[in-house]
C-alpha cells in the first residue's frame, strides 16, 4: 500500500514532462505484486497437493475453492483505495 502511494512522489518528474494516465504507476506496481504473490501461491498449491498426497492428516474442502475470490476482493479494495 505504501509503495503505490509513494510511486506519484519518486515519478513526479515524469508525471510533469510527459501526459499518460497517473493510475499507471499504481496498477503497475500492484500487476508486478500480485504476479509475484501467484507464482508464490502456485508454489504452495503444489506443495499443499505433495503433502495431501503423502499423508492422511491433511483434510481438504471446499474452502480453498474461495482464495481467487480473496485475491480479486484484495485487488479491488487497494484499487479504491489508491
Amino acid at each position: 500500500m505504501l509503495k503505490t502511494s509513494e510511486t506519484f512522489r519518486t515519478n513526479a518528474g515524469i508525471f510533469g514532462k510527459v501526459y499518460f494516465p497517473r493510475l499507471v504507476m499504481p496498477v503497475s506496481m500492484l500487476l508486478t505484486n500480485y504476479l509475484k504473490l501467484g507464482v508464490q501461491f502456485v508454489i504452495f498449491l503444489i506443495i499443499y497437493f505433495v503433502e495431501l498426497s503423502a499423508s492422511d492428516s491433511i483434510q481438504p474442502n471446499f474452502s480453498i475453492l474461495l482464495v481467487p475470490f480473496y485475491f480479486i476482493f484484495a485487488v479491488w479494495l487497494v484499487l479504491d483505495l489508491a
